[in-house]
């Protein structure tokens, strides 16, 4: 993967039951990856903009998923929801971390990915 002028080498797996080995990130934890920090740059970016210093910052983004679908063992929704909880060290009040928290809700590009009805193009070609 390029980025600037560097590359990055993203090895990808998924578990044994699902047909790999189970020996990197699968595509889904990749996902969480990247709106778990997606959403945590908006909410730095946010604190930036009114000049806030935060001196940590943790995330945590989970899905909660049920896979029997996969299986055709019932026809459920793949994916019950999504969370991301951002753990932050900053000298503000709890409203503050509130309006943050709508804020990087309607700023951030993943999270508005994730909570919209976005079109999804896909196609299998031959090499």
């Amino acid at each position: 993967m390029a980025h600037g002028t560097q590359t990055t080498t993203l090895h990808v797996d998924i578990a044994p039951g699902f047909g790999g080995a189970g020996l990197a990130p699968d595509p889904l934890q990749y996902m969480l990856l990247g709106l778990g920090s997606c959403y945590a740059a908006t909410v730095v970016t946010i604190a930036a903009l009114e000049n806030t210093e935060v001196t940590d910052l943790q995330v945590i983004a989970e899905s909660h998923a049920d896979v029997s679908s996969v299986y055709d063992i019932a026809d459920n929704p793949l994916m019950e929801r999504v969370s991301v909880i951002v753990k932050i060290t900053a000298d503000v009040d709890d409203d503050t971390l509130n309006r943050w928290q709508q804020s990087a809700r309607d700023k951030c590009p993943f999270a508005y990915t994730v909570m919209s009805a976005v079109p999804l193009e896909t196609r299998i070609e031959r090499a």
